[in-house]
């Protein structure tokens, strides 16, 4: 592919690796990035791309890739990192005691089923009090994301309660 016809299509190219970006929910700041960063990659690559849809094609696997490189270089926030409140242990009688320690057993391994998004949103809310803009700064989305995401995560586990309790 020559430059006139790379530079011809950029627009196009660009659009592909934002729309590919915000659908793995990368924020829109960081699927600016992940954008300009894929068109250089593919620029690099230029002399062996045979045609436009050859070139849309690599732009939405590299833009792809460049999603899964951000994610993992987030920081993901464990909640295993904060212990639960307990109440001493010489107050209650074993048997309270032992079903205590398997409702937490429980909780963490519902809390760890969600899904990163919502187990995120969910810990900085309950955990830490953000609040939503404070939550979509931190994660990098919409705080109308973070609503969504909160109240996904509360059902969930609502129900994973309530289908406990029958």
């Amino acid at each position: 592919m020559t430059e006139n016809e790379f530079i011809h299509i950029v627009p196009q190219l660009r659009q592909i690796a934002l729309q590919c970006s915000l659908g793995y929910g990368v924020g829109s700041e960081e699927a600016e990035d992940i954008a300009q960063d894929a068109i250089l990659k593919l620029w690099a690559i230029k002399d062996d791309i045979q045609s436009a849809a050859h070139a849309k094609g690599s732009m939405g696997c590299i833009a792809k890739h460049l999603c899964f490189d951000f994610f993992r270089k987030r920081k993901m926030i464990s909640i295993d990192a904060q212990p639960f409140d307990k109440s001493p242990s010489h107050y209650a009688p074993p048997d309270v005691e032992v079903e205590n320690s398997e409702n937490e057993l429980w909780l963490q391994k519902r809390l760890k089923a969600l899904p990163s998004n919502q187990y995120q949103v969910l810990y900085l809310r309950q955990v830490e009090k953000k609040s939503s803009e404070e939550i979509a700064q931190i994660v990098g989305i919409t705080p109308e994301s973070v609503s969504v995401l909160l109240s996904r995560a509360r059902k969930q586990m609502l129900q994973e309660i309530r289908k406990r309790c029958r």
